[in-house]
């Protein structure tokens, strides 16, 4: 009988110990873990962010590439609702982009490849949307992605 009682006492104390060896490593894998919860949620983000801006700079250039008169290349521009290619920007801009920080910018360039003062015929329009100030958890990503598109002018 007093053997059974020292084998529960040391099967109470091994269980005691466990605990606290089960504490110690929930603190050293949290960290750990939660760094690589944040990179996916930053990783995720961007990547939701830059098909966002695909798509916005797809239906502008599309805009730029029907729109009559032909357009004329344009520095960076705020991206506003309303017509023409910064209205068809920011109509596809969807929920999480903050507008006020993306800009766009539309380039004009001839069947070789330079740079014209206006769109003709066969000539390829080009819009640049740029989203500055882009804020992440982490912050390794960066401060700002841009996405390109471009279309030939009928």
């Amino acid at each position: 009988m007093i053997t059974s009682l020292k084998v529960l006492t040391m099967e109470g104390t091994a269980m005691r110990q466990e605990k606290g060896q089960v504490l110690v490593e929930t603190a050293l894998i949290l960290p750990v873990l939660v760094v690589i919860l944040l990179g996916i949620y930053d990783v995720s983000y961007t990547l939701y962010a830059l098909n966002t801006l695909n798509h916005a700079a797809q239906a502008a250039a599309r805009q730029a590439a029907v729109q009559s008169p032909p357009p004329v290349p344009a520095a960076a521009a705020s991206v506003t609702a309303g017509g023409g290619i910064a209205g068809a920007a920011s109509r596809n801009l969807f929920n999480g982009i903050d507008q006020s920080n993306v800009r766009y910018e539309l380039k004009v360039f001839d069947q070789n490849g330079n740079a014209a003062a206006q769109a003709q015929s066969g000539y390829t329009v080009q819009v640049v949307l740029t989203y500055k100030n882009f804020k992440t958890f982490t912050g390794l990503i960066g401060d700002s992605i841009s996405s390109q598109s471009s279309m030939r002018y009928e």
